[in-house]
């Protein structure tokens, strides 16, 4: 009986997390290691998410403002833009159906999605373990912060403290002595779109290139997960990220 019990609460824990994740998503692996991180040091992990259609890459080329060998601006509208790319709503000029850019997945042997460019997740998840160097006489701590691009940037500029810097939320967390596992929670937007934590000081000093206000592509962005020994002695983790397309 108190089997049952146990099997039955443990089932209740574990529903909540796997039933965020859409039924009709596929769950990927981004990344699995294993890392020892001394006192004071960090483990980093890369995460690329890409948003594969005509019209982000139209705005991408619009917004870069090329211009032609007479500088002049090669696309003067959007829709000029959208109309040189070619193809249509779902190929490519080459052919290729969009959604599949750099579909790749670390889980096949002739490629690895941490160099691969990353997939179009709509779901990120995260765990964490503390494998080895905790124990009662030596407790450990491990903060994990995940940053989009402009956080880094700011991470950089400013420091960790720094009430500019804003981690995802559902996916950082300060303190964890054991183990910890987060979301599946929505791929969150590139902040450098919101204004009132953003501006142009905080990446670029000089021309006013309106390229340069937002940092981030509009057909991807890219995260890193910093996992930071807080502790006074090493200690080895276990990381998993995880991704749905």
């Amino acid at each position: 009986m108190k089997k049952s019990a146990f099997l039955l609460s443990l089932l209740m824990l574990l529903v909540p997390f796997a039933g965020c994740a859409s039924s009709d998503l596929d769950k990927h692996l981004i990344e699995n290691r294993t890392v020892t991180i001394e006192p004071g040091g960090a483990a980093q992990a890369l995460v690329y998410v890409f948003e594969d259609s005509r019209e982000t890459w139209a705005k991408e080329a619009f917004d870069q403002g090329y211009t032609d060998s007479d500088g002049n601006l090669r696309y003067e509208t959007l829709e000029d833009a959208i109309e040189a790319r070619g193809g249509n709503e779902t190929h490519d000029w080459s052919g290729r159906e969009y959604g599949t850019w750099s579909n790749c997945d670390i889980e096949l042997p002739e490629c690895d999605a941490r160099n691969a460019g990353g997939l179009e997740y709509e779901l990120l998840a995260l765990e964490v373990e503390i494998v080895e160097g905790k124990s009662f006489h030596r407790p450990a701590s491990l903060d994990v912060l995940w940053l989009d691009y402009s956080n880094m940037i700011r991470v950089n500029n400013v420091g960790w403290d720094s009430p500019l810097v804003h981690p995802s939320k559902g996916l950082s967390k300060n303190g964890i002595s054991s183990s910890w596992a987060s979301g599946p929670v929505s791929t969150p937007e590139a902040s450098c779109h919101d204004p009132e934590v953003w501006s142009l000081d905080d990446y670029y000093q000089g021309e006013d290139i309106p390229f340069l206000k937002c940092p981030v592509l509009d057909t991807h962005d890219h995260f890193v997960v910093y996992l930071m020994n807080t502790g006074t002695t090493g200690i080895t983790i276990e990381y998993s990220i995880f991704g749905w397309v």
